[in-house]
């Protein structure tokens, strides 16, 4: 069953049927807040080149969302926008997008196997990908410079990660719980490592912070029980309560 959204209604109101597929005309201008919230029966769904900006919690809980095709004009994500949209298996976000909304705007996607970042991305907001399960490798954009709190956290299945040189801050909790990442080299402009940033990552076998940061969190790699060697750069002036805690494989430090 299809719903046919006629042309010329430049706005779509959050009042929609449930169904499995919309078609939505190429004037749309505003996809507002909660406007296909909740809609689990929507499997498919082909945004408009006209739209720019998903509002806040737009397609929260479409949980049989399987494809989704974003515009290329898009900038803007809101907050929870896509948050446990459970069925995604892949996601390209166009190179346009400059915004990803805080509150796990891709939070608790979690069949999302393959993502692609755009390149003019300069920040990863807080929860974004959280509990994003099946997520397996990632690349930062090279322009990314901060991931925000618990940016990553429970992305069980990621493996691999490989962060930009330019990246300067990762938050607190960040990629907490990322049981399956194997290693870590930092970016040398990296100055700051949050509280419980990698806690948790318990296949982490070594880490490599020699060139970077100057401020180690609170418990960052505490429960990384594989960790058996950890560079250190000269400069760190502290480090900080509990950085190293529970690390009961770490021989070399």
């Amino acid at each position: 069953r299809c719903l046919v959204v006629p042309y010329g209604s430049a706005r779509i109101s959050s009042a929609l049927l449930a169904c499995p597929y919309f078609h939505l005309p190429d004037d749309l201008i505003s996809f507002p807040s909660g406007a296909f919230n909740g809609r689990n029966h929507l499997t498919e769904l082909t945004i408009p080149a006209s739209i720019t900006t998903i509002g806040d919690g737009a397609f929260k809980g479409c949980t049989s969302l399987i494809k989704l095709t974003l515009p290329t004009a898009l900038k803007t994500v809101g907050n929870y926008a896509f948050r446990e949209c459970a069925s995604f298996i892949e996601l390209t976000l166009p190179d346009s997008l400059t915004t990803v909304g805080e509150h796990g705007a891709f939070g608790g996607c979690a069949s999302l196997a393959k993502l692609t970042l755009p390149a003019a991305l300069n920040s990863i907001a807080g929860g974004a990908f959280r509990g994003c399960m099946s997520l397996t490798e990632l690349t930062l954009p090279a322009g990314v410079t901060s991931i925000g709190t618990y940016a990553f956290c429970g992305c069980s299945g990621l493996t691999k990660l490989t962060i930009p040189d330019g990246l300067v801050t990762i938050g607190n909790y960040a990629f907490c719980g990322c049981t399956s990442l194997l290693e870590l080299t930092a970016s040398t402009a990296l100055t700051t490592i949050g509280s419980y940033a990698f806690c948790g990552c318990t296949s982490l076998t070594s880490l490599n912070l020699s060139s970077a940061p100057t401020t180690v969190g609170n418990y960052a790699f505490c429960g990384c029980t594989a960790l058996v060697s950890c560079n250190l750069p000269d400069n760190l002036p502290t480090v900080a309560e509990g950085a190293f805690f529970g690390c009961t494989s770490l021989t070399e430090l």
